[in-house]
């Protein structure tokens, strides 16, 4: 359609479940599975907080921003710094260190907001800040920023603390999908 957007989403709807993605110069798509043991998979959702901020933004010119700022040597750093940060997570997990998922959210956190300028602004910076006072280890916004979801890692004994700090956002249930996307209805006759 011409926008300026990734890909990552639309491979993480296809696939589903915990996943880790490696998006190769030359197009290719390398897509592993992050294998931990069951428990330590029920872990990661039960710390799993996600809160509704609300609000309207332009994600293709946060895109089309961020994209331009490739060009900048910092910036490329940065990119880089996240993706080494996402292969760190990825071994930890499958080390069964669930709980460094909340202090590399947060080391992503802090390199992303540097990539454009409408990833935040002063109420989301000033919600996570909460959320952190109250005992968050970390979190990151779903999609291009600048509104929309927060995905916050809480452990457990700190959850009721930062659901607290956070009462006037709505709170939205959610689980982790295993199957991604799946055909539910065929019609026979178009076959």
């Amino acid at each position: 359609l011409g926008g300026v957007i990734g890909k990552q989403d639309q491979f993480a709807a296809s696939f589903g479940g915990l996943k880790f993605y490696e998006f190769l110069p030359n197009g290719f798509v390398n897509v592993e599975p992050v294998i931990m043991a069951s428990e330590s998979y029920q872990k990661l959702e039960d710390n799993l907080l996600l809160f509704y901020l609300g609000g309207t933004h332009d994600a293709s010119g946060i895109l089309k921003e961020q994209r331009s700022n490739m060009l900048h040597d910092d910036k490329v750093t940065v990119q880089k710094q996240m993706c080494d940060v996402a292969r760190r997570l990825k071994e930890e997990l499958q080390k069964n260190n669930v709980d460094a998922m909340g202090e590399m959210l947060h080391e992503n956190w802090v390199l992303k907001k540097s990539l454009a300028a409408g990833i935040t602004n002063p109420m989301i910076d000033n919600v996570y800040e909460r959320a952190r006072n109250a005992g968050a280890a970390g979190g990151k916004l779903l999609g291009a920023g600048g509104a929309g979801f927060l995905l916050l890692y809480v452990p457990g004994a700190v959850q009721s603390a930062v659901r607290h700090a956070l009462s006037g956002l709505k709170e939205m249930d959610f689980e982790i999908d295993n199957s991604g996307a799946s055909i539910v209805m065929t019609d026979r006759d178009f076959i």
